[in-house]
């Protein structure tokens, strides 16, 4: 009788175990930041955190320190497990060029993240995303 007793507690630990482990997963998402800053530092990509968005609307603000030439792409991505990361938003920003903190909509509830990318190999400037 002492055999099956510690197959069921062993069971019972098992799914303990595997809820407790999916809480914690399913939790997880609630503790991401509010900003993403994808920082092209001498590179020509460079993404940042995902964030929550919870109401459909983001700022935006970018800044390309290549003081000549060499356009900086800000590009804001929703976060998907399995399939490539659709644009959600995207503007170009030239040389010396910035824009400050601008309200966006993207399309639903969801994770996102900046990206910044540049058509020069050693770029230098910053895209940050943050939610309300």
């Amino acid at each position: 009788m002492s055999i099956i007793a510690n197959k069921l507690n062993y069971k019972k630990m098992t799914v303990r175990g595997l809820l407790l482990m999916s809480l914690l997963a399913g939790t997880s998402a609630f503790a991401l930041d509010t900003k993403s800053t994808a920082k092209l530092n001498g590179t020509d990509y460079a993404i940042g955190e995902n964030i929550n968005v919870w109401d459909g609307s983001a700022y935006v603000s970018a800044t390309n320190n290549n003081v000549i030439y060499g356009d900086i792409a800000a590009t804001i991505k929703k976060s998907l497990t399995l399939l490539p990361d659709p644009v959600q938003w995207n503007k170009i920003v030239p040389a010396g060029g910035s824009f400050s903190r601008t309200k966006i909509s993207l399309p639903d509830e969801s994770t996102y993240y900046a990206e910044a990318s540049s058509n020069i190999s050693k770029a230098y400037g910053v895209v940050t995303l943050q939610s309300d």
